[in-house]
């Protein structure tokens, strides 16, 4: 139902203004002004729902008024009612604004028609815009209410997980280990779950930001291969990664978030996936002037989709069925992210799938080339020829892609003694096999019977051998040492660890771009750290953390200590949480950077700790001083790494 209309008449006319009322009896209460002056001090002392103007008016004419009036209220229904009925009057209301034009002397009921409409069409107007500002308001609700609830969760969350870490550095019986492994991976998985529920609300809340930097897109797939390994390992699943040869090595977008959707896919395949294997492509759908459009694909030998699911697997919460998800576990988040991110990346996400034999997940990103692209060296193995001895057709065809683009000469076998009779016929022809790559989980114990084979056979010398080992084997060396091999690389086999390997097995004096960063974190022996934080479980697992990279710790509870302390003492670092009472971590970094520098620590770096993880963060972080972010629960490696940055000469 429609609320009571205010309907305004600026006539000079009386007559005018009489007709006009007798028209409009029921729709409204009705007011009246004799000039523009008079129309616009009664817009302004009552709401008004509908204006009828005259053209001809002393003073200030209907144009002028109408573009007053609808200052401020472009949504305002105005009506000229004029004896002009000419063309050129009429455009020149519309042009002041004008919704309608009636040429008088009026018919009474084409008025009040015109009238009743417009008043209807804003009644619709203002409900569909209160709906939308109420939309809005509960999406900006929602959205702070996820971020206040990732931050209370995230904190007693980085707490479980760093006692974990902590206890799990302690001498423990195989049981107790277990116990607190199983507790540390509950607690990550309850943090990724909630990343999953934030994402999901800063992408409906169109806050998600797409970044654009350059980067390696071998390191990024790599990357994820190695950080999933002990996932896949852990099902007995063969994990497989590979990058199109024709993708330029240098890319433009946004890694951390193209990472996330091949992470999301390959945590789907694994929950679905029993044996066999999950294997990732990359590979250059299209190029155009525009950008390279990317395929992204995750393919698993798992228990496949009924037809009929297909259509919403992509959807928010969506699973296979109600006794799969009590069976696989999961949020059903993972595949609506992967969906949005693609489509904020200028992409699209699907599925082919079939029950009982696996699925393929892609998703497609529209990339840029590198502005300044580094060269990237040639490895230098020249035209060597090299066995590459796995099980796994699906891992073969990657190594030998790799292999065949660093100018190497690749050929393949399946088992020992197919193996076996190659090198065989490669020695007997004067062109032997420098190089072998042997899967250590080949059947039959075939790995060992290679290998001992090789190193005994006279014939077989110019052949050198690297081991593919899993990333959960806890004697890699002493197996490769006791085998012959003079290197071994971890599956999934990155470019990186796959080129030193080569290196080492041919002998090459070259270094391997882009080697990943050092597994044990940096230690500095002697950096005084402050740490403020009010949760006493982070002041723990903070002090630990710090300790066993060497700093010397002291601890603030608030803001306020923090400021005092560091007016009080000059520290080499201060880690700040953000939510503190008192004072909190931007206020309190605020008054420590306008302290004086020298015998103060004015000019200290400092880091950002806290559950908090948001682009809107970040930027408060970095305008408040800041030299860095870390996002709770922050592991060792990370806090080392970070650390390593903040302290470095040009970093200051």
């Amino acid at each position: 139902m429609r609320s009571i209309a205010t309907i305004l008449i600026v006539d000079d006319d009386p007559f005018a203004i009489q007709t006009l009322h007798d028209a409009l009896q029921g729709l409204g209460r009705i007011r009246y002004a004799a000039s523009g002056a008079d129309a616009l001090a009664l817009a302004a002392e009552y709401r008004i729902d509908l204006a009828l103007l005259d053209a001809h008016m002393p003073e200030m004419d209907g144009f002028e008024t109408c573009r007053a009036l609808l200052d401020g209220r472009p949504d305002l229904p105005v009506i000229f009612v004029t004896v002009d009925n000419d063309f050129a009057t009429e455009v020149r209301a519309l042009e002041a604004g004008a919704h309608d034009f009636i040429s008088k002397p009026v018919n009474p009921p084409v008025v009040r028609a015109r009238v009743n409409l417009h008043l209807s069409l804003k009644a619709h107007m203002d409900r569909e815009r209160r709906a939308r500002a109420a939309a809005d308001d509960a999406t900006r609700a929602k959205s702070a209410f996820l971020a206040r609830m990732s931050h209370d969760l995230r904190t007693p969350m980085a707490g479980v997980i760093g006692m974990a870490d902590l206890l799990l550095e302690t001498s423990l019986t195989p049981a107790q280990r277990r116990h607190a492994e199983t507790i540390r991976g509950c607690g990550q998985s309850l943090v990724a779950l909630i990343g999953d529920i934030l994402d999901v609300s800063k992408i409906e809340a169109g806050k998600l930001e797409i970044e654009a930097i350059d980067f390696d897109i071998a390191e990024m797939v790599d990357g994820v291969g190695a950080a999933l390994a002990v996932l896949a390992a852990g099902k007995g699943l063969e994990l497989v990664c590979g990058v199109d040869p024709a993708l330029p090595a240098t890319l433009r977008g946004d890694p951390v978030r193209l990472r996330q959707a091949i992470t999301n896919l390959v945590g789907n395949a694994a929950k679905f996936t029993d044996d066999g294997e999950i294997v990732v492509r990359c590979s250059l759908e299209a190029e155009d002037g525009s950008g390279i459009l990317v395929r992204f694909s995750v393919r698993d030998t798992g228990i496949g989709i009924e037809p009929e699911r297909v259509p919403a697997i992509f959807g928010e919460y969506a699973q296979a069925g109600a006794s799969t998800t009590r069976e696989r576990g999961g949020s059903g988040l993972g595949l609506a992210i992967v969906r949005q991110l693609a489509e904020l990346m200028g992409g699209r996400a699907g599925v082919e799938s079939e029950p009982g034999r696996g699925s393929e997940f892609w998703f497609t990103a529209r990339l840029a080339r590198a502005a300044s692209a580094p060269a990237v060296p040639t490895p230098g193995f020249g035209s060597a020829r090299a066995l590459i001895l796995d099980h796994s057709a699906s891992n073969r065809a990657t190594l030998m892609a790799c292999l065949a683009g660093w100018g190497l000469r690749p050929e393949q076998a399946t088992d020992a003694e197919a193996g076996l009779q190659t090198l065989a016929y490669a020695a007997q022809a004067g062109d032997p096999y420098l190089v072998a790559l042997v899967d250590a989980l080949l059947p039959d114990a075939g790995c060992e019977r290679f290998c001992r084979t090789v190193a005994d056979t006279p014939a077989f010398v110019a052949t050198r051998m690297a081991l593919m080992t899993r990333v959960t084997s806890p004697d890699g060396d002493a197996q490769r040492a006791a085998m012959g091999c003079v290197a071994a690389v971890a599956k999934p086999v990155g470019q990186s660890e796959l080129r030193r390997a080569l290196a080492r097995a041919l002998g090459a004096a070259i270094a391997a771009p882009g080697a990943p960063p050092a597994e044990r974190p940096p230690v500095f022996s002697g950096v005084r750290a402050l740490l403020a934080d009010d949760n006493s479980i982070n002041q723990k697992v903070g002090r630990a953390s710090l300790r066993k990279l060497g700093l010397e710790v002291d601890i603030a509870a608030d803001g306020v200590q923090a400021v005092e302390a560091a007016a009080a003492s000059r520290y080499d670092v201060i880690l700040m949480d953000l939510s503190m009472p008192r004072m909190d971590g931007l206020e309190a970094t605020r008054r420590i950077r306008a302290m004086a520098t020298g015998s103060t620590s004015g000019d200290v770096p400092i880091i950002a700790m806290t559950a908090s993880a948001s682009t809107t963060d970040r930027e408060a972080c970095r305008a408040a001083g800041m030299n860095g972010f870390l996002s709770k629960p922050v592991s060792v490696v990370a806090l080392g790494q970070t650390l390593a940055g903040c302290l470095a000469p040009e970093a200051r």
